[in-house]
């Protein structure tokens, strides 16, 4: 869980997850989880979460044939939802107080949280490359069901350094005309 903190408080037990849709607030003494800022917390600047562990992360090894077969790791982001998130679970596990959670209580809803999706980390030898992103599903920039992912990815791999040159974006019910209002200037020509 604190590998996958983008905010951390300066001698404090808490840290902030923020997927730039949902933020939740996660103490590493006790586990506890809050959708609000404990007390004498506020968010703070979101940092990359930079993937070290290979117990935690997933990754790929490779062996790099043009160096002596040097080995090497990439770690890539984990690609199964909520299964992969060490926080996985009903919704009402979040709520607080718990009398607010009483009428969903079995429900069968889960939280939706993207704090654990990390980015490729960003590579100087990569400089001039392209960057492209490809979206099947995409009926708005910042809705849509499980949660915005236009919006989201541009946000998260930009916090990474990663800013997309292109963007190809597909949904079959949504008019072009009502997708293209959603979008923001800054990403309309892209």
């Amino acid at each position: 869980m604190w590998d996958t903190c983008s905010f951390f408080p300066k001698d404090s037990k808490w840290c902030m997850k923020d997927d730039s849709t949902h933020r939740l607030w996660w103490n590493s003494e006790n586990g506890r989880t809050l959708t609000y800022p404990p007390p004498g917390h506020q968010p703070g600047p979101n940092q990359p979460v930079i993937p070290n562990d290979p117990e935690i992360f997933s990754k790929f090894d490779f062996i790099n044939e043009c160096d002596n077969n040097a080995p090497f790791s990439e770690f890539i982001e984990p690609l199964v939802a909520h299964l992969r998130h060490p926080s996985s679970g009903c919704a009402t596990k979040f709520c607080t107080p718990a009398s607010a959670c009483a009428a969903n209580e079995g429900g069968g809803k889960y939280f939706v949280d993207r704090s654990w999706v990390i980015p490729p980390p960003t590579n100087p030898a990569e400089e001039g490359q392209k960057k492209y992103y490809f979206d099947g599903g995409a009926s708005s920039w910042s809705a849509g069901q499980g949660g915005p992912s236009l919006s989201y990815f541009t946000s998260i791999w930009n916090r990474h350094g990663i800013d997309f040159d292109h963007i190809e974006a597909w949904e079959g019910s949504t008019t072009s005309a009502k997708f293209y209002s959603s979008v923001p200037a800054s990403y309309r020509e892209r």
